[in-house]
Order: structure tokens, then C-alpha cells, then sequence
């Protein structure tokens, strides 16, 4: 028997941002179209389908379907209407579900960073990456809809960690899939990650939690990585480096005297410290929130002192994922 499912949103009539397929499998071929007012999902099923199968049936098609639909629709249009209707038809005739008890929270969802449409769409494409562009969506979006500025960041974490992650080497050590994405970032344009790093101040550097990160970098193959002119040439980072480095007891004479020139010479290098926060810091805060090694901020005691931080990192990494959909992921 022939279904669709309706969605129909109050919103002004607009052109369709995709018509494809929704899920395919063997002889089977979901079909779905979405446009500014409706969402619509055709399938052809043997066994009958009502209303309960969508919504109380766990792990179904259909609802996966549905999860994938609404993800793209937000990705792309930044916010959900008000739902008019829910229908499922069929030659049975229609049977209207009842929406507004779910429905209704989805107008709180907003978006100020998303995607377009013909970038987004590669979602129901079946290629190598359409998996991982998803479960990168999902959490690009959820970074975004959370009121905490900590559980916004660990939801950009995810999404970039669901980008560099190679899923054709489970075994591959975290460490060295973030050196691949890395290196892979300095040979990219990166322009809403470079905006967001150019609107950060000398103060941003000092304000990193730099004990935490040196107590947890003091490997000499990592800071030989970083305190090298070749990793940044950015003055305010590599002082910052050097100083904090320094003052935990290590000795970094040698890496001092070689990038003397550099700090002095007051340079700028976006690129840099994009990688050095996306790749080493944000890693490092993300290890001690993510392995419990550091007690979950259940209290805000001081909004602007506490959050600044948090929010500007996360401002940075789904800027960084935008980025690497765009320019790096979908070209594989």
C-alpha cells in the first residue's frame, strides 16, 4: 500500500530545497520532498502502517525518517513554524495524529548558524560520508538549541569529533586522527572559523584554563609541535605558550630564544590558533568534562566570567564544523 506522510507548517508557500530519496534499502525506496510549508514522506509498505508505528515504535524506519527530515529542515531553515497538521494518508484514507504535545516544542528550536540545502542534502545520499555528515548535523544543531553554555560545548565537540573521526580505522588513536584534521585545516580556507578567531583579543588567550592544559601537555614530542614558528607564527599564543610552559617548570629555553624575532614582531596568525584550539586546547577541556576529571558546573555563580569562555569556544567549533562540511567533507 501506497503512504505519505504530511507535515504541514504555517508558512508561506516556497520552492522545494530537496526531492529525493529519504532511505534506500535493497527494493525498498522512501521518497521525500521539503519545502518551507510542508514536509512530505512517500513509501510503499506490504504490512499496514498507522499513526502508533511513527511515533511509540522504537528504532523504526519511519522514525528515523522523520528525525533525518526535521534535522535537515532546521539545519537549513533555521527555525520550525507552527505545525498545522500531521496526517498519514493512504488509500484507506486519512488518519490525523495528534502533534502538539511534541510539536509545540519545537518552536523553541533557533538557529543562527546553519547550512544550505544543497550542502545539507547529502544526508539521504548514500555515500561514504552521509552517515557521518548527519550525526555531525545533529550535534550541530543540539550545540546550538542548549541553554548551558557547557553542554553547548560538549555537543560542538561531538559534531567535530563526528568529522574527523575515520570510521575505516576504529583502531586509529584519537590523538592521531586529530593531527590528520589538523593539518588538513591549514591547507583549507576556513572563513566562518577565521571570523570567529579574529574577533577574540589578547585577553581570550590569557583566560584559557592554561594549568589544566600544560598539566596535561607536558610530553616534549607535543610542545615541540607547538612552540615551533612552523605550528603558528601568532605572538600573543606562542608568548602565552612559552610563559606558561615555563612557569610550570619545564624548560623552554631553547624554543624562547628561537622565537625571540617572532614574538617580538607582534604577529597574527588566525590559522594557528584555530588549529591550536580546535586540535590541543578544546581536546584537552574536552577530555576532563568527557573522562570525569573535572566536577560538572551545576551552579553559575557568575554568568560572564564563567561562561565567556565556554560560549567562545563553542562559537569557534561549530563555526570549524560549518567549515568543514563546506569545504572538506563533502569533496571526499
Amino acid at each position: 500500500m501506497d503512504y505519505e506522510l504530511i507535515l504541514k507548517f504555517d508558512s508561506k508557500q516556497g520552492d522545494y530545497v530537496y526531492i529525493g530519496e529519504s532511505y534506500y534499502k535493497k527494493n525498498l525506496i522512501d521518497r521525500l520532498s521539503v519545502s518551507p510549508n510542508e514536509i512530505r514522506l512517500s513509501f510503499t509498505r506490504k504490512k499496514k502502517v498507522d499513526a502508533q508505528t511513527f511515533l511509540y515504535t522504537a528504532n523504526s524506519v519511519y522514525r528515523y525518517e522523520l528525525q533525518r527530515a526535521l534535522s535537515f529542515y532546521l539545519v537549513v531553515f533555521g527555525s520550525f513554524p507552527c505545525v498545522k497538521e500531521m496526517v498519514l494518508q493512504c488509500a484507506d484514507g486519512p488518519e490525523m495524529i495528534e502533534h502538539e504535545s511534541f510539536s509545540d516544542t519545537w518552536r523553541n528550536c533557533n538557529l543562527k548558524c546553519m547550512l544550505p540545502a544543497d550542502v545539507a542534502k547529502d544526508i539521504f545520499i548514500n555515500k561514504s560520508y552521509s552517515k557521518k555528515l548527519y550525526i555531525a548535523i545533529t550535534y550541530f544543531i543540539k550545540a546550538q538549541l542548549d541553554k548551558f553554555s557547557n553542554d553547548c560545548f560538549r555537543a560542538a565537540w561531538s559534531g567535530f569529533n563526528a568529522l574527523y573521526r575515520n570510521d575505516n580505522h576504529s583502531d586509529e588513536r584519537e590523538r592521531d586522527a586529530l593531527e590528520k584534521i589538523c593539518k588538513k585545516i591549514r591547507g583549507l580556507n576556513m572563513p566562518t572559523a577565521l571570523r570567529e578567531i579574529e574577533k577574540l583579543d589578547k585577553e581570550f588567550i590569557k583566560s584559557l584554563d592554561w594549568y589544566s592544559f600544560i598539566r596535561n601537555n607536558t610530553k616534549q614530542d607535543i610542545y615541540n609541535k607547538l612552540l615551533d614558528a612552523n605550528f603558528t607564527k601568532d605572538s600573543t599564543l606562542l608568548k602565552e605558550m612559552v610563559s606558561r610552559y615555563e612557569a610550570a617548570g619545564i624548560d623552554v629555553s631553547e624554543y624562547k630564544r628561537k622565537l625571540q624575532n617572532t614574538v617580538a614582531k607582534n604577529n597574527k596568525d588566525s590559522k594557528g590558533v584555530l588549529r591550536f584550539l580546535t586540535c590541543y586546547y578544546c581536546y584537552t577541556i574536552r577530555n576532563r568534562y568527557f573522562h570525569a576529571g573535572k566536577a560538572y558546573p551545576l551552579f553559575i555563580i557568575s554568568k560572564e566570567n564563567e561562561n565567556k569562555t565556554e560560549e567562545a569556544l563553542t562559537r569557534i567549533l561549530l563555526a570549524t564544523i560549518k567549515d568543514l562540511i563546506m569545504e572538506y567533507l563533502v569533496k571526499m
